[in-house]
């Protein structure tokens, strides 16, 4: 029997019917796939009914269309009978509920990403615009990390009113800022650029916009750091989280567990590799030899913090990056395809690191043949 129902109009009458079939005797099943969230209102009704849920593989069903009726044709009737086909023949597993917990640090992340978006595309507007009108800026402060070059830039705006407050002023503002002492030499040094520099001077518009988007990044900031703090705190108490953190650091061993469960549930490194959307696949035909490339088909948010994270290990571990600069692609000018090399070697690694493994970059990368190209790298694990 076929049934057919409109959702949310007709959903009650749905669960209804599979009531009373499961008052009649029969054993009541719901087989899903995973696709977007449209299903979840239903297995949530589902599960205050107590009626078991099964999660079926979307790619499955995809792979069996031509199976089931020799036709590759696929639409919303057939698919229903895919599932409930591939359900039958076992080819499903029980639907677990995430926990609480990981749903709170998906919600953290998506509530991140509200700040962190809008942040990243403002810092690469305000770089070309300071490259314009104060080049010489990014000498002295990190303009992507750093609080204290916008605060300095809502505050004066342009070069010449930095040079016009003085050494004093500046070295008063610095310290209430940065809220440390500044080093007289920069000091002396930044008013010297200040006063030479060779960008092209602002008009009053211009000033104004330097300035609102001075503020609006560091509004940005100070929101991203708040998520981030209650990201820490909700990642605090989980074992897995915290056997992250030293190589991930808090936010990204986060997002790990949130979108990937525990590392060391899965069956070994390579079902962690490729439940990333990591792992090396390559399509081919009889007379074409494809390239391989990352599959991409794990929750995407995961590979961007990973990247991120094998971003900041290779300036901070001299293993890291000495593997890295020896990769093939970074000697062709690849940068990033090196650089997911190291992001899959990093998500490989997780799988050892929650298993009471800690992270130890010269076990993960072999020194011994680094030492050919990097004669001290041994010295440095």
């Amino acid at each position: 029997m076929i049934v057919r129902f409109e959702h949310p109009t007709q959903t009650v009458v749905f669960l209804d019917l599979l009531d009373g079939l499961r008052a009649a005797g029969r054993t009541v099943e719901v087989p899903m796939e995973p696709t977007g969230t449209y299903g979840d209102p239903l297995r949530y009704q589902l599960g205050c009914r107590t009626i078991p849920v099964f999660r079926v593989n979307n790619k499955h069903v995809h792979d069996a269309a031509e199976v089931f009726d020799r036709s590759s044709s696929k639409h919303d009737a057939k698919d229903a009978c895919l599932i409930a086909w591939l359900h039958v023949h076992k080819r499903s597993a029980r639907w677990l509920e995430l926990p609480e917990t990981r749903r709170s640090i998906r919600a953290l992340v998506a509530q991140r990403e509200l700040f962190d978006t809008p942040l990243r595309r403002l810092l690469s507007q305000i770089e070309p615009l300071l490259a314009r009108h104060f080049p010489e800026l990014e000498k002295f402060f990190d303009l992507s990390r750093r609080k204290t070059p916008f605060r300095l830039l809502e505050a004066f705006g342009s070069p010449a009113a930095v040079a016009q407050a003085g050494a004093e002023q500046v070295t008063q503002f610095l310290r209430k800022a940065a809220r440390k002492s500044p080093d007289a030499v920069m000091v002396a040094a930044l008013l010297q650029a200040a006063r030479t520099t060779l960008g092209v001077a602002l008009i009053a518009d211009e000033l104004q916009l330097v300035r609102m988007m001075s503020t609006e990044i560091l509004r940005l900031m100070s929101m991203r750091d708040q998520v981030d703090a209650r990201i820490e705190k909700a990642g605090a108490d989980v074992p897995d989280v915290q056997a992250m953190r030293p190589c991930l650091g808090a936010v990204t061993a986060a997002v790990v567990y949130a979108y990937l469960g525990a590392p060391r549930d899965y069956s070994c490194a390579d079902a962690l590799e490729k439940a990333a959307g990591l792992n090396l696949v390559e399509t081919s035909s009889g007379t074409d030899q494809g390239t391989k490339h990352i599959s991409k088909r794990g929750p995407g948010i995961v590979r961007k913090y990973l990247f991120l994270a094998a971003m900041r290990l290779i300036q901070t571990d001299p293993v890291v990056k000495a593997w890295y600069q020896a990769r093939t692609s970074f000697k062709a000018d690849q940068k990033a395809k090196a650089l997911i090399a190291v992001e899959r070697k990093l998500c490989r690694a997780l799988f050892h690191i929650t298993a009471d493994n800690p992270f130890d970059a010269s076990k993960l990368f072999d020194t011994r043949r680094l030492a050919l190209v990097v004669p001290n790298i041994q010295e440095a694990a």
